[in-house]
């Protein structure tokens, strides 16, 4: 296993807890459980500050700590005027600024599927992991009810 670095530093670092509890798992898989578990810590998160109208992508306060997460969409107003294609640009505004993990990324929606949740989004997220050979392609399902986001199994 070769190391990998971003900036000077490993790309990928498994948690204590995950190195204590399964330390037999391989550095690959484990990799991207811990990445998509990363990825719906920050997506369920609310951003304090809501970035997707005062700046532009490239201004510096849209990568700092009030902005980690998506804004809030368990607002009654959000909710009547809720865009799905404006929820996947923030998604991906979210995952460029916040996981450098990540490069090349791609959000879209998914138009909704017969047997789902009312107020559920679902989105396909792709992008290459940094430093490795590795892609990610998972579908992530937003519940506008609660906010929380969830990366769901993918359906061959």
């Amino acid at each position: 296993m070769s190391p990998r670095s971003f900036m000077g530093r490993p790309a990928f670092r498994r948690t204590l807890w995950d190195r204590l509890v399964t330390p037999e798992l391989d550095p690959e898989t484990t990799e991207t459980k811990v990445l998509m578990r990363d990825l719906e810590n920050m997506l369920s998160t609310r951003a304090a500050y809501p970035i997707y109208k005062e700046f532009e992508p490239d201004d510096p306060l849209c990568a700092t700590l009030p902005c980690y997460g998506l804004k809030d969409v368990r607002d009654p107003e959000s909710i009547s005027a809720l865009d799905p294609l404006l929820v996947a640009q923030e998604i991906r505004d979210a995952l460029v600024n916040f996981e450098p993990r990540l490069q090349d990324i791609r959000v879209e929606y998914i138009e909704e599927e017969k047997n789902r949740r009312k107020f559920t989004l679902m989105f396909t997220v792709t992008a290459h992991v940094r430093d490795s050979q590795n892609s990610v392609s998972e579908r992530i399902a937003l519940d506008v009810s609660t906010g929380f986001c969830k990366f769901e199994e993918n359906k061959k």
